[in-house]
């Protein structure tokens, strides 16, 4: 995830993102494989703020660009073969060993006393979903589902503006802000999930973030 906007090796930047895609698919025609849940990503809608699966995608850079390509390799291949799939398009994920989101760049400044480099401020709005959710939603596909594509999320959104609003009753969070073009909101439209996973309780950033930092 830190190498997605270092195109110095062209090819391999191809490689890790769709060539490896074909290389797993290709060997699930020998395995019989059932089900295929392909990890998407949100960043597929673009400036898109209407993230309903039936919107239309609009991707922004390579990197979102190239995970809208495996999507539709993903369905070719499970058309051809008769594989039955899910295309995920997960939000921003969080917690585990994850050393890339912005949570655990918050955590990790706060925690090391170090400052947090912003974008824009942190005026963003993001939907962030705890890893432990979205390894619970999949067990749910797995077992049994009724929809190809579906956005996992938690249909709710927060900019990291509020969150260290929220923090700053309580800790310093010292931040260096930099402009730069960004997508001003992306949240999950959740109803397709909801009808597959019914009632589901997601962990809550701020609740996570107030553990890790012990407040």
């Amino acid at each position: 995830a830190t190498e997605l906007g270092n195109l110095e090796s062209v090819d391999q930047y191809i490689e890790k993102s769709i060539y490896s895609t074909s290389l797993i698919l290709n060997s699930f025609k020998k395995r019989k494989v059932k089900k295929i849940i392909y990890s998407s990503s949100s960043s597929v809608y673009g400036e898109n703020t209407e993230c309903t699966e039936a919107a239309l995608v609009n991707p922004l850079n390579i990197h979102a660009s190239l995970k809208l390509s495996n999507e539709h390799l993903v369905k070719q291949f499970c058309h051809n073969y008769n594989v039955e799939y899910v295309v995920a398009r997960i939000f921003n994920m969080y917690g585990g060993d994850d050393k890339f989101s912005i949570i655990s760049k918050l955590i990790d400044s706060i925690t090391n006393n170090k400052k947090l480099n912003l974008i824009n401020n942190g005026a963003a709005i993001r939907d962030y979903i705890h890893v432990d959710d979205v390894a619970k939603i999949y067990y749910l596909l797995i077992k049994n589902n009724h929809h190809k594509l579906l956005n996992i999320g938690t249909g709710r959104g927060y900019s990291v503006k509020s969150i260290i609003n929220y923090l700053t009753k309580d800790i310093d969070v010292q931040t260096i802000n930099i402009a730069r073009p960004e997508i001003s909101k992306s949240v999950a439209n959740i109803d397709l999930l909801k009808s597959e996973i019914g009632d589901y309780n997601f962990r809550d950033v701020l609740d996570y973030i107030k553990n890790q930092i012990g407040i």
